[in-house]
């Protein structure tokens, strides 16, 4: 069963609560009307009751007194009076009861009609509750076959040229600073002396500022200037190459390592020259997002791996870069 019949399933389930409302409503309308029509009843009871009283009295007053001919032509007239009364009062007291057996057979009716729909709303929640872990079965079955495949072809494809732009920050040549990594810009070189890299550099700072981009599109290249998304080329699926980049752990490593921990550029926090948005970089992000992208990828092992690494980085690196406060 596919997620339309799961939807056709909850539709007819939202129906039968639908009338199972609308009979609760009629139950509880019918109930009110068979209550009226018991106090009516009874109300024609106890005038029933009144003038039988009042039938048997003036009985007893005619057989045991006189009367004038005139009370007595009165009495009879308003004892004809009371027994037309009670006539029409019985004839309305059987079409209430009629009424009343009516009303007991369809609430009767109503409440098996209701019992049945129950059933089948159940019935319904559990095949809809079935098709629901069903569907998140296949889905999990989907996902773990889809990333051995993405992993076996990557292996397999891992040798071939892949036109991508590659995260590793190569080491800075003997005799100079570590190159750091800028979050709006590329490796920042602090030699005294410019060589061709730095006029490139400087060059496409100045082609930035006539055509400025947002710095979540940058990333850096390894001679050093920046590169944009519109310059990644990659060659097959997308998602082959995410994991035949995350396979490569020794090129990951060196780039957490030597890119977003030991080469990061900490903006001085004064008030009076407080760093812009571009300036504050937050390597937490990027971690978290290659661990979930692992995890997503079914690379548990090599998850735990990489933080691990990264957490031992982060110490070594403050233990030994950092002193006092």
């Amino acid at each position: 069963m596919d997620i339309e019949t799961l939807h056709v399933l909850t539709s007819k389930f939202e129906e039968l609560y639908k009338l199972k409302t609308e009979l609760e409503a009629r139950l509880e309308a019918a109930s009110v009307k068979v209550a009226e029509q018991e106090a009516h009843i009874s109300q024609s009871f106890v005038k029933y009751e009144e003038a039988e009283a009042r039938t048997r009295k003036l009985q007893t007053d005619i057989q045991t007194l006189h009367v004038p001919t005139s009370k007595f032509e009165e009495l009879l007239k308003s004892k004809t009076e009371v027994e037309a009364k009670f006539e029409a009062s019985s004839a309305k007291v059987a079409v209430l009861e009629s009424q009343i057996i009516k009303l007991s057979a369809e609430v009767q009716a109503a409440m098996v009609e209701l019992d049945v729909h129950e059933n089948k709303a159940a019935s319904i929640t559990g095949q809809v509750d079935a098709l629901k872990h069903e569907l998140s079965q296949t889905r999990d079955r989907l996902n773990r076959a889809r990333t051995g495949l993405l992993k076996e072809y990557a292996s397999q494809k891992g040798s071939e040229p892949v036109a991508v732009a590659r995260l590793a920050a190569p080491a800075a040549a003997a005799g100079r600073r570590l190159q750091r990594r800028h979050s709006s810009a590329g490796h920042c070189n602090d030699a005294g002396v410019r060589d061709s890299v730095d006029e490139r550099m400087i060059a496409g700072k100045q082609g930035q500022a006539n055509n400025p981009r947002a710095v979540s599109v940058a990333y850096h290249g390894l001679d050093g200037l920046p590169r944009y998304r519109k310059e990644l080329e990659i060659d097959g699926n997308p998602a082959e190459e995410s994991v035949r980049l995350l396979s490569d752990f020794a090129r990951l490593d060196q780039e957490m390592k030597l890119g977003l921990i030991m080469g990061i550029k900490i903006p001085s926090p004064m008030s009076a020259n407080a760093p812009s948005l571009k300036e504050v970089f937050f390597p937490a992000n990027l971690i978290s997002l290659i661990s979930n992208e692992m995890w997503r990828c079914g690379m548990i092992k090599e998850s735990e791996q990489f933080l691990a690494n990264t957490m031992l980085t982060i110490q070594e690196h403050v233990m030994v870069s950092f002193k006092g406060n």
